[in-house]
């Protein structure tokens, strides 16, 4: 029995010993210049649960997108002419629902039955036509990823990203401080840090 424990608390410390040390934030914040590449290709299939709060600029901004050389558009929590919009494959329309500045939002895109259904605050505003696309384009975060550049940035904070394929979340990221003190996204699923992508430096918000 003792040999058992003492075999079960030295993988315990290998465990702790192989984790990531980082300082968990409230959240990152972006002026328009910074942004992430997820690392994940923007198709029918993929959805997003996040909550992102807006300090600027309401008329082109996206916080996660990408948008293929074919066209295919895959745009979620996208604002344009102080509304939210949809960018689903062939489809790009407004939603009919306000943006307001200086608010906390809490968004969800999923896809049923190939047609995207987008909640704001827990509510569903919009269900889709049904689509099959694929962008080819890794899905950005902060911004969008319009055939391979960065286009749309956000103005604003977000607290945690959930990425989906179909059912299976692919990115769980939280934002934190690495060991040298550099704020970026942590995933919980793959294990690494992603990092600022374009210029200057994330804002951040220490934990309450």
């Amino acid at each position: 029995m003792d040999m058992l424990r003492r075999v079960a608390n030295s993988l315990l410390l290998i465990g702790k010993s192989q984790a990531p040390e980082y300082t968990e934030l409230e959240y990152l914040e972006s002026t328009g210049t910074q942004w992430i590449d997820t690392g994940i290709v923007g198709d029918t299939n993929k959805g997003v649960e996040l909550q992102a709060y807006m300090t600027g600029a309401l008329n082109n901004s996206c916080g996660v997108g990408s948008w293929g050389d074919n066209g295919m558009r895959d745009w979620m929590f996208y604002m344009f002419s102080s509304q939210f919009r949809t960018g689903f494959g062939a489809t790009n329309s407004s939603i009919g629902v306000d943006v307001e500045l200086n608010r906390w939002y809490k968004y969800k895109a999923i896809t049923v039955d190939s047609k995207q259904q987008q909640y704001i605050d827990d509510e569903l505003v919009y269900t889709s036509s049904a689509q099959n696309f694929d962008t080819n384009r890794n899905l950005y975060l902060f911004g969008m990823n319009n055939k391979g550049i960065f286009n749309y940035g956000l103005r604003g904070r977000i607290k945690y990203v959930k990425l989906y394929d179909g059912a299976t979340i692919v990115r769980d990221m939280i934002p934190v401080l690495d060991l040298d003190n550099i704020p970026c996204m942590y995933d919980k699923v793959s294990g690494e840090f992603f990092y600022n992508k374009g210029t200057g430096t994330f804002l951040y918000g220490e934990k309450q």
